[in-house]
């Protein structure tokens, strides 16, 4: 489930980065540098050279959000949530409207145990995008753990109506 997230997570980047920097030859460099790092950690798998390229290219482009949002992602996966946390906190800074990098700042929260600050970002994305699948996702794991297997199944069923609603959409 967390590699369709961040498969999605990629495909939003992409689709973000391509429409605002597609003219200008230092943004084709951040949108290949992005995509790699992508890659390189919903793939391949490979953190610690994901994380490598996400420092050299935040020393680049230090006001990128997404680059600190994919090196957030990083340090999660490497069980450094206090530092992911930083980082995604820096991406929001910059960045307030992107509604996924408070769905990662959750997902820190609840991997440091603060569920109670995990589920508040969820429902704050979830009243922002009723349609935002992934802040679903992680509410219905949120819901799991507290034994609220009704509502975790209602954010399930929802997430599922979400990801179809997409693909038929992209099949158009």
């Amino acid at each position: 489930m967390k590699k369709i997230l961040v498969l999605f997570g990629i495909a939003l980047s992409l689709t973000f980065c391509s429409m605002n920097f597609a003219y200008c030859e230092e943004s084709v460099e951040l949108l290949e540098t992005i995509t790699n790092i992508g890659t390189l950690v919903a793939i391949d798998e490979k953190y610690d050279e994901a994380l490598e390229k996400c420092n050299k290219a935040l020393e680049k482009y230090p006001d990128n959000a997404e680059l600190y949002s994919w090196r957030a992602t990083v340090l999660n996966r490497k069980g450094k949530n206090l530092e992911a946390l930083a980082d995604i906190d820096k991406a929001i800074e910059l960045d307030p409207d992107d509604l996924s990098y408070h769905v990662t700042r959750g997902s820190c929260m609840f991997d440091l145990g603060n569920v109670s600050a995990a589920l508040e970002e969820c429902n704050y994305v979830i009243g922002k995008d009723p349609k935002e699948s992934s802040a679903y996702a992680l509410r219905a794991v949120i819901r799991m753990q507290r034994m609220d297997l009704s509502g975790a199944s209602e954010d399930l069923d929802r997430v599922n109506k979400l990801l179809d609603e997409e693909i038929e959409s992209l099949n158009k």
